[in-house]
């Protein structure tokens, strides 16, 4: 059993504020449409797609992924499955950061 607690644990990477509010608004006008990794670094003009779409996450905005790109949704049933997702992907890197720490 793996028990990690956190608050809001964020990565090294500073969030700017200006490019955060861009992030969004897109979403906030683009809601249920489907937008690939790149589109956002052209529109936006950055490259850490990643750590913005985390920190809106964190935020409240329910931003689903696939291989299809991003997507701001409110159905339940995506949600789920991305939820199911990034859990089973946390849960196993907490998995392999435990392996590891007892090499040390």
């Amino acid at each position: 059993m793996i028990i990690e607690i956190t608050k809001d644990k964020m990565t090294a990477i500073k969030i700017n504020k200006d490019v955060y509010e861009q992030f969004a608004m897109w979403f906030l006008n683009h809601t249920e449409e489907w937008v690939k990794r790149e589109e956002l670094e052209n529109y936006i003009g950055i490259s850490n797609v990643r750590a913005y779409i985390n920190k809106l996450r964190c935020d409240g905005f329910t931003i689903i992924s696939n291989n299809t790109g991003y997507c701001f949704t409110t159905n339940k049933d995506e949600i789920k499955k991305c939820y199911d997702k990034l859990r089973n992907r946390a849960l196993t890197a907490l998995t392999a950061a435990r392996k590891m720490k007892k090499m040390l």
